[in-house]
């Protein structure tokens, strides 16, 4: 009976050795894994909130009348009208009538200087012979300075009918698409009156409002990652009216940016920092493998061969996040491939950035 127990504690010793040896061996022999690499850094980062922006044109206008008259051509709904085109005009026959009366009246006044500066000419040298008076000589000097000045008016009256008349034909100040016509033909309009709302699209920009306790996070000239569904860019915060209302208590940005293929109207979401900048330790985001035990990253380590090492995360910024931990900048940890890797296992770079996140 001894002896059979022994036998069979030999033998389950014996194949526990093989099996652990067969897995052993395994793990040895396993194939290098192919991962992505990137390194820790050193960065200054803060937390972020995203809040509702919204892309508005900086040409967005209500195109006004100068001239009081009645809109016989007006510019469709939908229409792009190029700068210097027509988008309205107005009835221009009462102006063309006040023109050629002006137009007469200037020629009057210039025949009339012609004959009183004769007329000055001539009293003048009989006035020097004491074939006249001096008073007679003074009162046509007056008469003819009376007539030139009368003349200036005339003239300017007439380049005020003309300027009208240029008005009456209302161009576009640039190039845009109509999206609202205010008056129709047959209309009167008067000056100021809106006739038609432009649009265009070559000037735009994002406007967006934030809580203002946030505003001093804020920088003129930051840069700034906006959303817009699965599209994302980076706009510049060229002004900022740090100003908030009493109903939202928000404050509005206005930010640049260089996006091709977005419209007027089109929602945003627009990413602030809601603490200031700090500098913390970094990794990209897909570098962490969480667990139930916690958050780990796999170094690589001078042999080509991964080491997990704990870390504790905190603030997030886009792409990377805050770590501490046994790190430090400069190693190589992996950020595509982690969740396949086994401590010790050997590993294969196919790609290696610089730059945490990119």
């Amino acid at each position: 009976m001894v002896t059979l127990v022994k036998t069979s504690y030999r033998w389950f010793a014996l194949t526990s050795a093989l099996v652990f040896s067969t897995g052993a061996s395994a793990q040895q022999e396993m194939p290098a894994s192919p991962v992505r690499v990137d390194i820790v850094k050193h960065m200054q980062i803060a937390p972020h909130m995203w809040t509702a922006g919204t892309v508005i044109s900086r040409d967005d206008a209500r195109i006004a009348a100068e001239v009081n008259g009645r809109i016989t051509q007006i510019a469709e709904v939908g229409d792009f009208i190029e700068q210097g085109q027509l988008l309205a005009v107005i009835d221009d026959r009462r102006l063309k009538l006040q023109q050629q009366e002006a137009i007469s009246n200037v020629k009057s006044l210039t025949t009339r200087i012609g004959f009183l500066k004769k007329e000055l000419a001539r009293s003048s040298q009989l006035a020097s012979s004491k074939l006249t008076t001096q008073t007679a000589v003074d009162e046509t000097r007056s008469n003819y300075e009376i007539a030139l000045s009368d003349r200036d008016a005339a003239q300017a009256r007439l380049a005020l009918i003309d300027d009208k008349l240029d008005k009456t034909h209302i161009a576009s100040p640039f190039s845009g698409y109509v999206t609202e016509r205010l008056k129709v033909p047959g209309e009167n309009v008067s000056d100021g009156t809106p006739v038609v709302r432009l649009v265009g699209l070559d000037n735009l920009e994002i406007e967006a409002s934030a809580p203002l306790r946030y505003v001093s996070f804020i920088k003129k000239g930051m840069d700034i990652d906006v959303k817009n569904f699965d599209r994302q860019t980076t706009a510049t915060l060229r002004s900022l009216v740090s100003i908030g209302a009493n109903e939202s208590r928000q404050f509005i940005m206005r930010l640049d940016f260089s996006e091709t293929g977005w419209l007027p109207g089109m929602p945003v979401r627009v990413s602030i920092p809601t603490d200031a900048f700090s500098e913390r330790l970094v990794v990209p985001r897909d570098a962490l493998v969480l667990r139930r035990d916690g958050s780990y990253v796999f170094r690589i380590k001078d042999d080509k061969t991964a080491e997990r090492v704990h870390v504790t995360t905190s603030i997030a910024d886009g792409p990377v996040i805050a770590v501490s931990g046994d790190i430090k900048p400069g190693d190589r940890i992996v950020t595509r491939g982690g969740e396949r890797l086994r401590p010790g296992q050997a590993v294969k770079i196919i790609s290696e950035s610089t730059e945490p996140g990119k």
